[in-house]
């Protein structure tokens, strides 16, 4: 029987001796032990519901030192934009990585090595892995090391609130978690949040050789890091879903009529305001 299929919840497989951090061992982690790592020890300090599918660890001694987590997509449909098939079960994306640095040098490339062979054992529906690289820590240098491919860097935004916790821009500008949607829009229109702009680097790493990447591959990086705050202006139509919303919970909108005004023409501020009142009506 292969080494890397029919691993089980709770054991550890795989043992290797390695050059900087002795013998270690890998095993399958459950997703609420990865989330709760990964908020307490990644620097991100989130762990979205989408992510958590598969959950490998590094451990030394029987501890937990690490975990490679992966889930699925945060947009549903752009599998089909990466590779050429019709089922979403063959992409996944490796959301959180973190290694205690008690770990020596190498843990990480050496964790991803021992996932990858999992995945490709154990999950033959999953064809490619995706992941991206933070510009604010790098661009990547690791996922070379571990033998991904790269596809390029598009520029993300991110909200940072006077807490220190960041968010995503899709979660300041997405409606359906209407709480999260409101606490980001309100902290932002009090002047409690900003925003920031980073290069994310795309990676992929092809677990079945048969399959097509639809994404040109172009070399590595030169290294760099880094990001900038920015001036970011919301649609008209945003903030009145924002007054709607907090209208309707019969909350004070006072802060977001004066930003509508110092920030729309009069006849922006007409058209949009009938848009949200319809686009609500019908959802």
């Amino acid at each position: 029987m292969n080494i890397y299929q029919n691993w089980e919840l709770g054991k550890t497989y795989c043992s290797k001796d390695t050059k900087n951090s002795g013998t270690v061992s890998f095993g399958i982690v459950s997703k609420s032990i990865t989330k709760e790592m990964m908020i307490k020890e990644h620097y991100s300090k989130t762990f979205a519901s989408y992510f958590g599918k598969v959950n490998i660890g590094i451990f030394k001694n029987e501890k937990l030192m690490g975990v490679a987590s992966f889930g699925t997509l945060m947009n549903s449909h752009s599998f089909k934009k990466l590779i050429d098939t019709d089922d979403f079960d063959a992409v996944l994306e490796l959301n959180r990585l973190w290694i205690s640095d008690d770990l020596g040098k190498n843990s990480e490339t050496i964790l991803l090595a021992v996932a990858m062979k999992y995945l490709k054992h154990s999950h033959p529906e999953v064809k490619v892995i995706q992941s991206f690289a933070d510009g604010r820590l790098g661009c990547g240098t690791i996922y070379k090391a571990a033998n991904f491919k790269y596809y390029g860097f598009h520029t993300t935004k991110f909200l940072e609130l006077t807490d220190g916790t960041v968010q995503h821009k899709i979660l300041f500008e997405n409606t359906r978690s209407a709480t999260k949607f409101l606490q980001l829009n309100t902290a932002f229109l009090k002047n409690q949040a900003k925003f920031f702009e980073v290069k994310t680097y795309r990676y992929i790493y092809i677990l079945d050789k048969r399959t097509k990447v639809l994404l040109k591959e172009k070399p590595y990086p030169i290294y760099e890091k880094g990001s900038k705050y920015i001036e970011h202006i919301p649609s008209c139509n945003q903030i009145h879903k924002v007054r709607y919303l907090l209208a309707k919970k019969n909350e004070s909108t006072n802060f977001v009529d004066e930003y509508l005004e110092k920030t729309y023409t009069k006849e922006q501020n007409i058209a949009s305001n009938l848009n949200v009142i319809r686009y609500f009506n019908e959802h």
